[in-house]
């Protein structure tokens, strides 16, 4: 009796501690998903609270992009705006034909020391011009980079207006250079009056030039002649 006693109460000792064992990991497991649970919420919590601060973050940078687009469309625009008038005026406004050659030769004179108030004068005073008489023609050697000798220029109004020029050597077939300038080939013929202004006029030939001294137009025609020349022609004109 005496064992069986002892076998049962040794059986209970181990139920028990088994028991025990049991309801120690019962409750240390609990206690660890009660931790971990509100580790949890607080991680969640504190993702939500950042993820609502990145929300409202690229809200506000969503909407300051859009107002800027809005500033360059505007931007944009209004320089559309000011480019399109400023082709209108330039359009309506930029000088063409006859009045752009005008401007050019203007500015030319300008930039070559005659002054304002002498152009102002000339195109006031500037009218048809009347009671045209020949000049006469005359001939030169019209002078090129291999040729710079005499009957190089003519003059008219007893020396009151030279005329010389520019022209480029002709070429034989083999590339040999020739003393006589090239007919075929832009030239430049070169009006110099007496006070030393002068004036020029480029381009293939024949050349029309006028040019204006004390008060009367003198017209010039330049044309290739024989083989080393060119023949000039002039009108005297007095302006009304």
């Amino acid at each position: 009796m005496s064992l069986l006693y002892d076998s049962e109460r040794r059986h209970r000792r181990r139920m028990m501690s088994s028991f025990f064992r049991f309801a120690f990991f019962a409750v240390v497991l609990v206690v660890v998903s009660v931790i971990s649970y509100r580790y949890g919420i607080r991680e969640v919590e504190s993702s939500e609270v950042d993820l609502t601060r990145q929300v409202a973050e690229l809200t506000a940078e969503n909407e300051t992009l859009q107002r800027d687009a809005i500033r360059h469309q505007s931007d944009v625009r209004t320089v559309e705006i000011r480019y399109e008038e400023l082709l209108r005026r330039f359009e309506t406004e930029m000088p063409r034909g006859p009045l752009l050659d005008l401007t050019r030769l203007a500015a030319e004179r300008l930039q070559e020391g005659v002054s304002p108030e002498r152009l102002t004068f000339y195109l006031r005073e500037a009218g048809e011009p009347r009671d045209c008489s020949a000049l006469g023609g005359k001939r030169f050697v019209l002078p090129t980079p291999a040729y710079q000798g005499t009957d190089t220029s003519v003059s008219y109004e007893e020396g009151r207006i030279s005329v010389t020029g520019l022209g480029e050597n002709a070429v034989t077939a083999n590339g040999g250079i020739q003393g006589w300038f090239d007919p075929a080939r832009p030239v430049a013929v070169t009006f110099t009056m007496i006070g030393g202004e002068t004036t020029s006029v480029e381009g293939l030939l024949p050349l029309y030039k006028s040019v204006v001294l004390d008060g009367q137009e003198y017209r010039f025609a330049i044309a290739a002649g024989r083989r080393s020349f060119v023949n000039v022609s002039a009108d005297r004109c007095s302006f009304p």
